[in-house]
């Protein structure tokens, strides 16, 4: 079904180039007689001046600086005759008659087959523009991010230390800060509500935190008292007694567990607690 297109185009090309080689010809030709005329012109230019000089009566030293009639380049036909016009008519008047002699289910595949192509080229073209789209967002991204840090640094190169006093911000020794570029260390407190301890930390940080599994709540270290343990031998241990084997015997003694919520037992294989009755809750105590 293509063959009639192809031919068409071929006869296209071939009409192309050699119209192309006939105008290439022909301006070659062109321009070696303006080169001839413009040669004759620059050998018998101050002559020809000196002979209109005498004959119009004036003084041949004069005539050279007069403005006269210089050479003008004369432009010819360059084109290719309408050669590749008209092999561009005949390949598609190929391609019609052999369209013509298609019966009408080879001419809707051949509308099918047109109309995929088509799709195809909107498509390439598409994402083409897609593509262009995503790089000029991206570029006007590290626009937008380079113009950022170079204001943020633009801010603080140069500034003074913070002059001593007032409010000291939020934090304490906050308004005391050094500026960009200043390497001088400024030594931290930490300040304890234990009156006479200053060895002790204020505040009191949980040790335990608990995770959503999907059976229930399982207790494990939080970070800090993670960190801690580590430092302290035994630490861990004493962790897993308090938060795993007393929620356990809690299920058969009467011992209080301040974790355990109503309706819940502790399971030790999975470390969680789990919807359902205790054993002291069966016999009742």
């Amino acid at each position: 079904m293509g063959l009639g297109s192809a031919i068409g185009s071929a006869i296209g090309a071939v009409g192309s180039i050699a119209g192309g080689l006939i105008g290439a010809n022909s301006a070659q030709n062109v321009a070696g007689l303006n080169y001839e005329a413009q040669k004759e012109f620059a050998q018998n230019g101050i002559r020809w001046k000196v002979e209109d000089a005498k004959r119009a009566g004036i003084h041949p030293l004069y005539a050279l600086g007069a403005s006269t009639q210089g050479y003008s380049p004369s432009g010819g036909y360059t084109g290719d005759y309408g050669i590749a016009d008209a092999a561009a008519h005949l390949g598609q008047g190929f391609e019609r008659a052999q369209q013509a002699k298609m019966t009408k289910e080879e001419r809707e595949k051949q509308d099918v087959r047109d109309a995929i192509q088509d799709m195809a080229a909107l498509e390439d073209l598409q994402q083409k523009r897609r593509m262009n789209d995503a790089q000029i967002r991206l570029a006007n991204s590290e626009i937008f991010r380079n113009f950022a840090l170079s204001t943020n640094a633009l801010r603080k190169t140069g500034l003074p230390p913070a002059l001593p006093g007032g409010s000291g911000g939020v934090i304490a020794g906050q308004g005391e800060s050094y500026a960009t570029g200043q390497t001088t260390p400024e030594i931290s407190e930490v300040v304890t509500s234990v009156a006479g301890l200053p060895s002790v930390q204020a505040g009191s940080p949980p040790d335990t935190r608990f995770y959503k599994t999907g059976t229930g709540r399982a207790p494990l270290p939080t970070q800090e008292s993670g960190d801690s343990m580590d430092a302290a031998v035994g630490a861990g241990l004493q962790w897993s007694f308090r938060n795993n084997l007393l929620p356990y015997l809690a299920n058969f003694l009467p011992i209080d567990d301040p974790h355990r919520r109503d309706g819940e037992y502790y399971d030790l294989m999975f470390g969680e607690y789990r919807k359902g009755k205790r054993i002291r809750d069966y016999l009742g105590y």
